[in-house]
């Protein structure tokens, strides 16, 4: 499993949130509900990070409207897939023992 860009997806999810906080709450990104490239580019970032292996990236769960949405379902499947490998991990263990 690769992870080398575990910390590069990771500081754009964090970076991006708090930037998308305050453009928002400024009002400087027009509809607050909108999804913007700089939202679909931490998407991606981290959705290429979930296919490297790594399960500990998260969107942000401040996010609204359609992105907060897409926010909350990848993060749910995230979880899901961080879950099953654990366990897949554990059981190959006790099954190699």
């Amino acid at each position: 499993m690769k992870r080398n860009n575990q910390d590069s997806a990771t500081a754009v999810v964090s970076g991006r949130s708090e930037e998308a906080q305050k453009s928002k709450s400024n009002g400087t990104s027009g509809h607050a509900a909108a999804m913007d490239s700089a939202d679909l580019s931490v998407i991606l970032a981290s959705l290429q990070t979930m296919r490297n292996g790594d399960f500990s990236v998260r969107l942000p769960g401040s996010w609204t409207g359609l992105a907060g949405k897409i926010a909350d379902t990848f993060n749910s499947i995230v979880a899901a897939n961080q879950q099953m490998a654990q366990e897949l991990r554990r059981v190959g263990q006790v099954v190699g023992k």
